[in-house]
């Protein structure tokens, strides 16, 4: 299992507990609650998903910023 599958397993694990969770950047910190998960899920948009190449993307508006490759994590991720 890759580190971007990894971090994604441990996203989406934390979400169905009902936690918190807070994605931290460089730049910003990004706070998801399962309420948020649920929106997204509701209108069809992946939160979070697993790109092509491998990598773990967060969706950011209608993009998708890259968070973590195969190999390395980007971003600090933590459940609450």
């Amino acid at each position: 299992m890759t580190a971007a599958e990894k971090a994604y397993q441990f996203i989406t694990d934390k979400i169905a507990e009902g936690k918190t969770i807070m994605v931290g950047t460089a730049m910003k910190a990004t706070k998801i609650t399962p309420k948020t998960a649920a929106a997204f899920a509701a209108a069809n948009h992946a939160l979070f998903k697993i790109g092509n190449d491998g990598c773990l993307y967060m969706a950011e508006g209608k993009k998708y910023v890259c968070i973590a490759y195969e190999d390395m994590i980007l971003a600090r991720i933590s459940a609450h």
